[in-house]
């Protein structure tokens, strides 16, 4: 891993120079390493050095919030460290008029925006938790100003810190390879029938690594698709790692839990249900149950909340229940979600293989369609 920290200068004798110092020069035993400053030319160090984590040590300086936007354009993950910066005695007492404008400006944002806050000592946590700006808080002691924490220590807690970034961020990690595992092991965990999966996928799954393994686990965990992820494995043999120990910081946009509901329209608008029961006949409550979850999965994605779930509840419902076809495509024009069930079922063709057979409309796979993928995070 590679960890790039920024800091305004280097002072020799100052404290908090002196503790970033050594801060490195401990870290590169565990990974690669090294100082930038605000004299240093930061873009072409971020192009070359190519960090996983920039860890910034200051606050309050404009320069440090680009720096931090750069950083996080190119994809590392990035670290702030206040140092203090931000208590409620720096914050109120230390220059208030210039702090309230630069924290309406830039500051809060920066630190909204950031993976994780690294501070060193429990009192520091909870004066940030307490500010609120960001709940995404790690302690590590600095052996410079708390002389019993060994360097051991320190590489132990520092190694832990970072692959909890690492965890927390797995989905930017994930490969093709490792998506298409994800949709191999939904269709043999969710068909009824025989599974077809072509002699590739297969070998794509057996020649999975540990670590691609965790990555599919935790993204199962977040689509709350683990159960079917299981059985998938178990029917190919497969085995499973365990993540309930993976340490990684809550989802900040979690997606809706449950299965996509099928009864009752999530939706304010009154006239839509009226509208579906007029449309659907009294016999037809497969149709109107499809109709209902196809509502409320574009609601669900419009507010960016819509699950491999909730995708593989549609599934179900159009693969395994007895209906119209044309009377099923009727209701959706009337219903005006005609196009966005054929690029639902688009999806279900290429994420849970959906044979051609059982798919109720012509699929459509258009600019719309990669949109909605790119919401699922499965692009």
């Amino acid at each position: 891993m590679r960890i790039l920290h920024y800091i305004d200068k280097i002072e020799p004798g100052n404290l908090l120079s002196d503790h970033l110092l050594h801060q490195v020069e401990i870290e590169n035993s565990i990974a690669n390493s090294k100082i930038a400053c605000r004299k240093d030319k930061f873009s072409k160090i971020l192009k070359e050095f190519q960090p996983d984590i920039v860890n910034i040590h200051t606050c309050w300086q404009h320069a440090s919030a680009r720096r931090a936007n750069r950083a996080r354009s190119q994809g590392a993950a990035v670290i702030i460290s206040p140092h203090w910066e931000l208590s409620e005695l720096s914050r109120t007492t230390e220059r208030y008029i210039s702090k309230f404008f630069k924290t309406q400006l830039y500051q809060r944002r920066m630190i909204r925006q950031a993976d994780a806050l690294l501070v060193s000592s429990e009192h520091e946590r909870t004066q940030l938790y307490k500010l609120g700006w960001n709940k995404h808080i790690d302690v590590i002691p600095a052996p410079v100003f708390h002389h019993h924490i060994s360097d051991k220590e320190t590489i132990e807690q520092l190694a832990a810190f970072q692959q909890k970034i690492s965890d927390t961020r797995y989905r930017l990690a994930m490969t093709p390879k490792e998506l298409q595992a994800v949709t191999s092991l939904l269709h043999a965990g969710i068909i009824e029938s025989e599974m077809k999966l072509d002699e590739n996928r297969l070998k794509t799954l057996r020649n999975l690594l540990p670590d691609q393994w965790k990555r599919i686990m935790l993204f199962a965990a977040d689509e709350e698709i683990a159960d079917i992820i299981a059985l998938g494995a178990h029917r190919l043999h497969l085995q499973t790692p365990d993540i309930t120990r993976v340490n990684r910081y809550p989802l900040r946009h979690s997606k809706q839990r449950g299965s996509l509901n099928d009864e009752s329209l999530n939706i304010e608008n009154p006239f839509i249900k009226e509208r579906l029961e007029d449309i659907t006949l009294d016999h037809e409550t497969n149709i109107n149950s499809i109709a209902t979850m196809l509502i409320n999965a574009k609601r669900l994605i419009r507010k960016r909340r819509f699950s491999l779930r909730h995708l593989c509840d549609l599934y179900r419902a159009v693969r395994y229940l007895d209906y119209d076809e044309y009377r099923l495509k009727k209701t959706l024009s009337k219903m005006m979600i005609l196009r966005f069930a054929q690029r639902i079922t688009s999806i279900l063709a290429s994420e849970l293989l959906l044979e051609e057979g059982f798919m109720p409309l012509t699929p459509r796979n258009d600019r719309k369609t990669t949109h909605i993928k790119k919401i699922m995070s499965i692009v």
